[in-house]
């Protein structure tokens, strides 16, 4: 599942501030990211909002990257498989 923040400029632009911040950030639900899991994360700048009125913001976008977990389990797979040996006691 994937999560968007929104983040927008700083208009007080000093070494001692982020030059992008959002102050009113509300999550809706609980957002947990696992540990040892791949992710995928990407930023957009964006100049005007969905209605057209200029803006000067970025929108991160952060999910769990499909592609590199399913390579991950494939790998896991490879090295889980054994040949099958007999359970018999060999006899002597």
């Amino acid at each position: 599942m994937a999560f968007w923040m929104s983040l927008f400029r700083n208009q007080q632009e000093n070494d001692s501030q982020p030059i992008y911040t959002n102050r009113k950030v509300i999550l809706k639900e609980r957002i947990i990211l696992e540990a040892d899991t791949p992710y995928e994360v990407a930023m957009w700048r964006k100049t005007k909002t969905a209605d057209g009125k200029p803006v000067d913001m970025v929108s991160i976008k952060v999910e769990e990257n499909d592609f590199l977990i399913a390579q991950m389990n494939e790998e896991e797979n490879k090295t889980e498989t054994k040949p099958d040996l007999p359970d018999d006691d060999i006899p002597f």
